[in-house]
């Protein structure tokens, strides 16, 4: 057996692997992966394919991860557009009000994500 092989088969046994656990793991497989912009959607599904995923894990995980980015951009676009059809000073500062109030609670969920995500990476020390 020559050496490419049995890299190729090391290989292949690391896919396999991989793919049972994901595919224990659906929802939230798929979840995270539409929660973060990892790969464009015909990836993503392409993947969860190749991984075996269950239809319903991937229904449910796709719709958890799917519909948190889509409410942010309804709510923000809704309120761009009531800013930009206000009739009186009134519905104009409610709308940047509300405008306002969308991207700052984007703005702290994402400074939130990124707070967890380097406490994650730091070494956890005895006595802390």
């Amino acid at each position: 057996s020559s050496a490419a092989s049995d890299v190729y088969k090391r290989q292949q046994g690391h896919l396999r692997g991989l793919s049972g656990y994901l595919s224990k793991r659906g929802i939230r497989t798929m979840t995270v992966i539409n929660l973060l912009p990892l790969a464009p959607f015909t990836l993503t599904n392409m993947l969860a394919g190749a991984f075996h995923l269950k239809f319903r894990d991937y229904m449910i995980g796709s719709t958890l991860g799917i519909v948190p980015g889509l409410a942010a951009v309804i709510l923000l676009g809704s309120q761009l557009g009531a800013l930009f059809t206000a009739a009186s000073t009134k519905e104009i500062i409610l709308a940047a009000v509300g405008l306002a109030a969308g991207v700052s609670l984007l703005i702290g969920l994402k400074r939130y994500a990124n707070r967890r995500q380097a406490a994650k990476k730091q070494p956890h020390r005895e006595g802390e």
